[in-house]
């Protein structure tokens, strides 16, 4: 078995985050509706009707966030000589040979948080990374040396085809 040559976490705040607006905004919404209809049907929203749906609604996003953070510790990215490979909820592994080009982007969350995204490929990319651009540059380096052991491999092998 393989070694890793590096080995990075996400950064846990960075997504557990926004995962906790989006709860807050789908909270708001969701109680936002039971009004609505209280208020459709000509009656007042009874206060232990409020308070249970808020205590609901906390329990509910608390669990939410405990969950996204647990997943979100196991989750990290595995660079070996001629590939990365993302330990997450299931594998995924991108080689250096599919790569094009290493792109960097950051969002307004990364902006607050101190991370960047690194984009391999549209189906590839390492989020929520602390040192992005220092993470940025090894992988352009272990890219340029993969190709370049790979264009040096190709070359010994045409020679040895030709017989020189």
């Amino acid at each position: 078995m393989e070694l890793a040559q590096y080995s990075v976490k996400p950064n846990v705040g960075r997504i557990v985050f926004p995962q906790f607006f989006r709860l807050i905004f789908l909270c708001a919404v969701f109680y936002g509706g039971v009004w609505v209809n209280f208020f459709l049907l000509g009656r007042a929203l009874p206060l232990w009707i409020t308070a249970g749906l808020i205590a609901v609604l906390i329990i509910l996003m608390i669990a939410q966030l405990l969950i996204t953070k647990s997943r979100a510790n196991r989750y990290h990215y595995d660079f070996f000589s001629n590939r990365i490979e993302f330990y997450g909820d299931k594998l995924k592994s991108i080689l250096f040979s599919e790569v094009q080009q290493v792109k960097l982007s950051r969002n307004i969350f990364d902006n607050l948080s101190g991370t960047g995204t690194i984009i391999l490929s549209k189906n590839f990319k390492i989020s929520a990374v602390k040192n992005y651009s220092e993470i940025q540059n090894y992988l352009n380096q272990l890219i340029h040396n993969f190709s370049a052991a790979r264009t040096q491999e190709i070359s010994q092998q045409f020679m040895a085809a030709r017989g020189v």
